[in-house]
């Protein structure tokens, strides 16, 4: 059974301030990811049981970002909350497509939502 993994782009591959901890770094649009953290990704994403999901509000960068990267075109959502909030598109596509399990890369949730 597939599992799933949503994963956000802004804040989680591509911290604004990395710590020196991460190694080099490869600069995309201004934006900096740690290369470690990068090769991590290409290891968990090479997985054929795990499909992965953009949840970004960055839609618009988000291939272009992957293709600099050299990752695959995954899929995105499309965020509808006039909050900002990921949530309720998340679970509402989790509902509408089941999978074995789900794990959420975001770091912008607020404790209600954790």
């Amino acid at each position: 059974m597939v599992h799933r993994t949503y994963l956000d782009f802004d804040g989680v591959i591509s911290p604004i301030y990395p710590g020196l901890e991460h190694g080099a770094l490869l600069s995309v649009n201004g934006d900096v990811v740690p290369l470690d953290i990068l090769e991590d990704l290409k290891c968990h994403i090479s997985n054929p049981e795990i499909e992965v999901i953009w949840a970004t509000h960055r839609e618009e960068d988000v291939y272009v970002v992957s293709d600099q990267l050299g990752l695959p075109r995954f899929p995105h959502l499309t965020f509808t909350d006039p909050t900002g909030s990921k949530v309720s598109d998340i679970i509402a596509h989790y509902a509408a497509n089941p999978c074995g399990y789900a794990v959420v890369f975001e770091d912008s949730l607020t404790g209600a939502e954790v």
